[in-house]
């Protein structure tokens, strides 16, 4: 499994995060409770592994809330093996208690840090999202605003930019409060099908349906602990490990059934071939949906070995699989290592000593997402200034003039990072002038706005800026 999630590549492991840093801990967590849960030499389930699995899905659940999916499929192999083991109803609210109080225990960073933000643990600040879920959904509300606004830039460079709609933190359209309504899902649904198919191309895909017959009748854990979580979330993320049960799973299952062995041996490498001459055209884009070939054929030869030795082929199908991936994976990624980046440590260092030169210690940016994720930058490598977003200010129904007097009033200095082509710009600055000194601190050429925010290396021809210094009427330069 790890090896399919690491070398498919595209298969959009970060689709719900702005960063993947935190996706890999979290479904590591999520996994390690689930895997707390499965038999283990024969023994009972007891109330220390329970706890132990509650410990590590709560954990998830600080890092991801929506990693609560993960109960779900715990709950149902909690269930079997409490069906096949027979435990007293002691013994089985033992077990339930001390799941509940480690998984509460695993939540209590995420329940702290609601209580500071929302002023109630179970009150989530994406709470929101789940509002009406079964209303339909709602067109944004007009906005009157308080002072001349800055508007959306040109169609001249946005199309350069790393998406041709930007999303303004969910001042365009309404994906922030009752973004998940059942009544997207008729929309959704197709376009996350898409972006599987896309992924892991159609055989591989028709490879984890098999799989999911093959743990369903062999392996029922590993059905209960994949397919329902796979399902809920919308066949995002345990894919892999379907994908490997149906490619070396059956081979055990050939192995199972000797009078229907050759029959059942066949009969897959048939219809695996005629899948995969079918679903050729498609392959995908992901690292391992190019691999079209090598994982059905490995499969195919594991069931037929299977059916001919009537011994465990998948203890040899398994490495030669794993080694075959890195080999073909390492041979494919080769090229990529004489490419890097373009913002390494040196055009760190250099933007550092630039922002350091034009800014104050202690000053606030206030500047737009359209041009990429400046603030972020910003804060992480200029080491001299925060910074805010016009779509922040908008959410806090703030004006720039209302919120730079506040920062100013609080010893901050506030500063203006905006595109020389703004719409709008020259009656904000005006507006401003009326309140503030406002100086420009820097005229960015399009070509070194790369100081200033790293997504300027992805825009053809970069995007002249402007960054303005808002200081007190009256005052000249510092």
């Amino acid at each position: 499994m790890a090896l399919v999630v690491l070398f498919s590549r595209q298969t959009e492991l970060f689709l719900w995060a702005l960063t993947p840093v935190r996706d890999p801990a979290t479904h590591l967590a999520g996994l390690l409770g689930l895997f707390l849960l499965l038999p283990a030499g024969g023994a009972r389930l007891s109330a220390r592994r329970v706890a132990a699995a509650g410990l590590a899905l709560g954990y998830a659940g600080s890092i991801r809330p929506d990693a609560v999916i993960y109960l779900v499929a715990a709950g149902l192999v909690a269930a079997a093996r409490w069906w096949e083991e027979r435990p007293g109803w002691r013994d089985a609210l033992r077990q339930l208690a001390a799941g509940a109080v480690a998984l509460t225990l695993g939540l209590a960073p995420l329940l702290a840090y609601n209580t500071i933000a929302t002023g109630r643990p179970w009150r989530l600040t994406q709470g929101m999202e789940v509002r009406s879920f079964l209303a339909a959904p709602s067109p944004p509300a007009a906005e009157r605003p308080a002072e001349p606004r800055v508007g959306y830039p040109s169609d001249a460079w946005r199309g350069g930019t790393l998406s041709p709609v930007q999303w303004h933190s969910g001042t365009v359209s309404p994906v922030q409060g009752g973004g998940l309504r059942l009544a997207n899902l008729p929309h959704m649904l197709p376009a996350n099908v898409a972006l599987m198919r896309a992924a892991y191309g159609d055989v591989l895909l028709a490879l984890a349906l098999w799989g999911a017959l093959v743990a369903l009748v062999q392996r029922r854990v590993l059905f209960l602990a994949t397919v329902p979580y796979a399902v809920l979330a919308l066949l995002h993320f345990l894919l892999p490990l379907l994908i490997v049960e149906g490619a070396l799973g059956t081979a055990a299952l050939v192995r199972r059934r000797p009078a229907e062995a050759w029959g059942l041996a066949a009969g897959f490498a048939l219809v695996l071939g005629a899948v995969a001459l079918l679903g050729g055209k498609t392959p995908g884009t992901g690292m391992f949906a190019h691999l079209i070939l090598l994982v059905p054929a490995l499969a195919a030869a594991g069931a037929l070995a299977a059916a001919w030795s009537r011994r465990d082929a998948t203890a040899v199908v398994a490495p030669v699989l794993a080694l075959a991936l890195v080999v073909l994976t390492c041979w494919r990624l080769s090229p990529q290592l004489e490419t890097s980046a373009r913002f390494q440590g040196p055009e760190m260092a250099r933007a550092r000593a630039i922002f350091g030169r034009n800014v104050e210690p202690g000053a606030v940016v206030i500047t737009t997402e359209d041009v990429g994720r400046p603030v972020e930058n910003i804060e992480y490598y200029s080491g001299v200034a925060h910074a805010l977003y016009l779509t922040d200010l908008e959410r806090w129904r703030l004006t720039v003039g209302d919120a730079a007097d506040l920062l100013a009033r609080g010893g901050m200095t506030p500063y203006l990072l905006l595109p020389k082509t703004e719409p709008g710009l020259d009656r904000l600055l005006d507006a401003l002038g009326h309140r503030f000194a406002v100086e420009l601190a820097a005229d960015i050429p399009a070509r070194r706005a790369i100081d200033y925010f790293v997504a300027a290396a992805s825009l053809p021809d970069g995007i002249h800026m402007q960054l303005y210094r808002l200081g007190p009427l009256g005052a000249g330069a510092p």
